[in-house]
C-alpha cells in the first residue's frame, strides 16, 4: 500500500526568537518552528487530526534518541542529547500508515546576565556582539532564572512595599506579566521548569519557606522551611534540588509525589551539574582525612540513591568546586590550590581528577558561576579581581574553538545560556 503524507507544522504554546538572532520572531506560517537545542518539542494535541494517545509511532529525522511524555494537552518529545544548532529536523508521527510531519529548526543560544549589579541591576542579553536590556525596572531586579526550553525568563522585582514580586517574560523580554504577588515579602532564589508551568522560589517572610507554585492553577505547595538557596529542577523536571543553608543539607525532591528522596551533607559552592538525562548529578563533600580538610567529588545516582566517589585533591592540596559535566566523560571544575588561598581557577579534568588543561591561570582573579551553552562550545563564567578593594565582578565567555576569551560586561554577574 502506498503511504500517504500530510505536512503539518508544529503549533507551540509560545512565540520564540528567530533562528539567526535574538529577536524578530518567525511570522511565516510555512516556516519550521524554531526551538532550543535541548528541547523539549511540544506538539499541541488539539491541532492534530488524530488521537495521538493511541496507536502511534514517533520518529525524528535525522535520527536521534528521545523520550515521550504528555502534559496539559500536548505530546512532549524530549531529545536524549542536544540537537545540532542551525539544523532542521522532522518529527514524524505515524498512525494508520499515514505520516504527519512536523518541521522544527534549532535556534542559536544566547547569554543572559544581571548587568549593573552594584547600582541598578537589570537583566541583559548578549547576542551577536550586542548587549541589550531585557528589563527596564529602574534597577529593581533581584534575581532571575530561565526555563530549560529557552522560552521563558522569570525574575524577582522589588515592589513598593519592600518585598519582591515574581514576573515572567518571553526570551525576547516581551509579554511581561506578574505571576506572583509577594507583598512585603522578598521572593527570590527562583527556578522554573522546562515547560514554564511550575516555579520554585524562596519566600523570605517571618517563616522562611521554599514554595512550589503551579502557574496553571496558582496552587502553592510548601516544600520546606529554612534558609534555602541553589534551587533548580532536573532537566526532565522530575526532581527539585535545593540546599538548606542552616543545616548544610542538599535535598532532592520528587516533584510528582513530593517525596524527599535524598539528603546529602555538602556546601552551596560544591553543588555541580545534572546529566542531560537527569539520571545523576555531581557534588562535592568535605572530608577530614588526617585532620586536614579536603573535598571529595561524587556522582549521585538519583534513582538508585547511590553515591560513586570519583576523586579528591588532597594529595595535591587541591579543592574542587562546582563540578560540571563536559564532553561526556570529562569535567570542568573550579580549583583552589592550597587550603588558605582565595583564588579559584577553571580546569578541565577527567573523572579520575587528572588535570587535562587549565582554562585560567591568573591568581589575581577569583572565578565562579560556570555555565555551558548546550553544544558545549562556549563557557560563560564570572571573575573578580582580588587585589583591589573597589573591583567589580565581570562576565566572560571562553570559546573552545580557538581557545578565545571575550569580556561580555563589567559590573555583571549570574550569566546563564538560554537555548
Amino acid at each position: 500500500m502506498t503511504r500517504k503524507y500530510l505536512l503539518i507544522f508544529i503549533v507551540l504554546f509560545f512565540i520564540t526568537g528567530f533562528l539567526s538572532g535574538c529577536s524578530n520572531a518567525n511570522d511565516n506560517d510555512n516556516s519550521p518552528i524554531d526551538i532550543g537545542s535541548i528541547g523539549p518539542i511540544l506538539i499541541d494535541k488539539g491541532k492534530t487530526p488524530f488521537n495521538i494517545d493511541q496507536d502511534i509511532t514517533v520518529q525524528i529525522f535525522p535520527l536521534i534518541e528521545f523520550n515521550l511524555d504528555s502534559a496539559d494537552g500536548a505530546l512532549v518529545v524530549i531529545p536524549s542529547e542536544p540537537l545540532e544548532v542551525g539544523k532542521e529536523y522532522d518529527v514524524t508521527i505515524t498512525k494508520d500508515e499515514l505520516d504527519y510531519i512536523y518541521k522544527i529548526m534549532v535556534r542559536h543560544p544566547y547569554l543572559v546576565y544581571l548587568g549593573n549589579v552594584n547600582n541598578e541591576p537589570e537583566i541583559w542579553q548578549f547576542c551577536g556582539q550586542e548587549n541589550i536590556p531585557l528589563t527596564q525596572t529602574e534597577g529593581r531586579v533581584m534575581d532571575f532564572a530561565v526555563s530549560r526550553n529557552g522560552n521563558w525568563v522569570v525574575n524577582a522585582v522589588k515592589n513598593e512595599k519592600g518585598g519582591a514580586d515574581i514576573w515572567k517574560m518571553d526570551r525576547e523580554g516581551k509579554n511581561k506579566e506578574k505571576i506572583h504577588t509577594c507583598g512585603e515579602v522578598i521572593c527570590n532564589n527562583l527556578a522554573i521548569d522546562s515547560l514554564g508551568s511550575k516555579i520554585a522560589f524562596y519566600s523570605q517572610g517571618s517563616d522562611t519557606e521554599l514554595i512550589l507554585l503551579s502557574l496553571y492553577d496558582d496552587q502553592e505547595i510548601l516544600i520546606e522551611r529554612g534558609n534555602i538557596s541553589n534551587v533548580d529542577f532536573s532537566p526532565n523536571d522530575q526532581f527539585l534540588r535545593y540546599f538548606v543553608n542552616n543545616k548544610g543539607y542538599l535535598r532532592i525532591l520528587d516533584v510528582e509525589n513530593l517525596n524527599l528522596i535524598q539528603t546529602i551533607e555538602s556546601d552551596s559552592d560544591l553543588i555541580g551539574s545534572w546529566r542531560n538525562d537527569s539520571s545523576s548529578f555531581l557534588v562535592g563533600m568535605q572530608n577530614y582525612l588526617g585532620g586536614i580538610a579536603g573535598i571529595e567529588v561524587f556522582e549521585v545516582d538519583v534513582r538508585k540513591g547511590s553515591l560513586t566517589r570519583l576523586f579528591d585533591g588532597q594529595e595535591l592540596s587541591l579543592n574542587y568546586f562546582q563540578p560540571t559535566f563536559f564532553e561526556s566523560e570529562n569535567l570542568i571544575v573550579l580549583v583552589r590550590a592550597g587550603y588558605n588561598g582565595n583564588s579559584k581557577q577553571i580546569w578541565v579534568i577527567n573523572k579520575e581528577g587528572e588535570k587535562i588543561f587549565a582554562l585560567t591561570n591568573d591568581h589575581q582573579y577569583d572565578h565562579s558561576a560556570l555555565s555551558w551553552n548546550s553544544a558545549e562550545e562556549k563557557l560563560a563564567f564570572q571573575r573578580y579581581l582580588l587585589t583591589s578593594s573597589d573591583s567589580q565582578p565581570e562576565v566572560w565567555i571562553w570559546e573552545k574553538q580557538g581557545n578565545k576569551f571575550q569580556l561580555v560586561a563589567n559590573n555583571a554577574a549570574h550569566a546563564i545560556w538560554i537555548p
